[in-house]
């Protein structure tokens, strides 16, 4: 009898010789599947699976029971021990399917398709802008690995043949167990792609900013409200990665037009709108907070720094304001007091608000000699702090 042919009707015509042998059968399957499923982790290849996992699971639980019924010997096995987690935790996500999202997520296009001895590069095509900077690093890293050439990634693949090389797809976890919930901040706190439009410019990305180490801004390169992010090659080589554009300078058909004109890529991301900070309020109080500063953040004048940066601004405004602040109301500086003011060593909710790890808060009382100041914060009229400044910004050699 088959393995697949056994259920509860069937296994008491099975010798005690039979049963021995199909338990045998059943543990070395199970063991030469898991070998194929950890194969599939490594390398994505197909493995065939010659019986149905749940039957196969029946069918073995049967022979075991019915070994067991009848005083046979009944050693503990691997596949034992995995069935009693299964039964324990509900579930066994090492047997879920692989669940494909999308086939030819990752190809290969251009010249090195066409003719791979001659093409100097290996050009690379993803079908989505989304992906992490990350993966794209790790793709030009294995594929320089195996061909030996230098790898590239596009964002737009010119007409010919392509080859896929890789498919989108959900691969379940080697075994079940519970993770710690940072697992899931981790994931939720997974870094954006730097070519991304901030929300007071439109981004044209000219090329992937997964194959540079580190980016440098150049502000109005290009002419005012035109700003350059330039790439640096792992080699220290600098090439234009992306052209920002103020939407205080270009609307998105104008910034399109200057892409035009100056003969450079013309996929435009236009700003996704200047987002104010909504001041906590606290009507018993009389006290308003709110953050002054995230770092990694464009403002509206087009400027950003980050969290050492922000913690040097911090320390000198408290050391040098005597703990008082001023918030401008009719064109008039009024004093209020500070009463809260840090900077967040972690992602934190003050008041309802998300403050990025990195970010400075300050809350500051607003006394009832100053009700009409009072009204227009209630009112919306006033809707955040604003750090005052200068900086220096970094150039680059080309």
């Amino acid at each position: 009898m088959n393995l697949e042919e056994v259920d509860e009707t069937t296994i008491g015509r099975l010798t005690d010789a039979e049963l021995r042998d199909l338990r045998g059968r059943a543990v070395q399957l199970w063991e030469r599947t898991e070998a194929g499923r950890e194969s599939v982790r490594k390398r994505t290849i197909g493995v065939n699976t010659p019986i149905d996992r749940d039957k196969f699971t029946r069918a073995y639980l049967a022979i075991t029971a019915e070994m067991s019924k009848r005083a046979l010997p009944v050693h503990v096995t691997p596949l034992d021990q995995a069935l009693t987690k299964r039964l324990v935790r509900g579930v066994d996500v090492s047997e879920l399917p692989p669940i494909m999202l999308r086939p030819a997520a990752v190809c290969l296009v251009g010249a090195f398709v066409q003719d791979p001895k001659r093409s100097p590069v290996v050009e690379v095509w993803l079908d989505d802008d989304d992906y992490p900077r990350d993966l794209e690093k790790r793709l030009v890293e294995a594929l320089l690995d195996q061909t030996g050439k230098d790898a590239a990634v596009v964002s737009e693949a010119a007409d010919g043949p392509v080859v896929p090389c890789y498919d989108l797809v959900l691969m379940p976890r080697a075994a079940t167990k519970e993770e710690p919930q940072p697992i899931l901040k981790r994931a939720a706190s997974m870094p954006t792609d730097i070519s991304k439009p901030f929300p007071s410019e439109h981004a044209a990305r000219q090329m992937s900013p997964g194959q540079f180490a580190d980016f440098r801004r150049e502000n109005d390169k290009f002419g005012k409200g035109v700003h350059a992010i330039w790439g640096i090659l792992p080699s220290g080589k600098v090439k234009l990665q992306s052209v920002r554009f103020s939407i205080t300078t270009f609307t998105p058909e104008q910034a399109k037009a200057w892409l035009k004109e100056h003969d450079m890529k013309g996929r435009l991301e236009e700003a996704s709108g200047v987002k104010k900070r909504l001041f906590v309020k606290s009507a018993e109080d009389r006290v308003v907070g709110g953050i002054v500063y995230a770092p990694d953040e464009v403002d509206g004048q087009g400027d950003y720094t980050d969290s050492d940066e922000i913690w040097k601004a911090m320390k000198h405004y408290m050391s040098s304001s005597g703990g008082v602040m001023k918030i401008m109301h009719d064109g008039h500086a009024i004093n209020t007091s500070i009463v809260e003011c840090f900077q967040a060593e972690e992602d934190t909710v003050k008041g309802g608000e998300n403050v990025p790890a990195g970010a400075w808060y300050l809350s500051a009382y607003v006394p009832p000699e100053h009700e009409s100041l009072w009204k227009a914060i209630k009112d919306g009229r006033i809707t955040g702090f604003s750090m005052a400044g200068s900086a220096d910004v970094e150039e680059v050699e080309r």
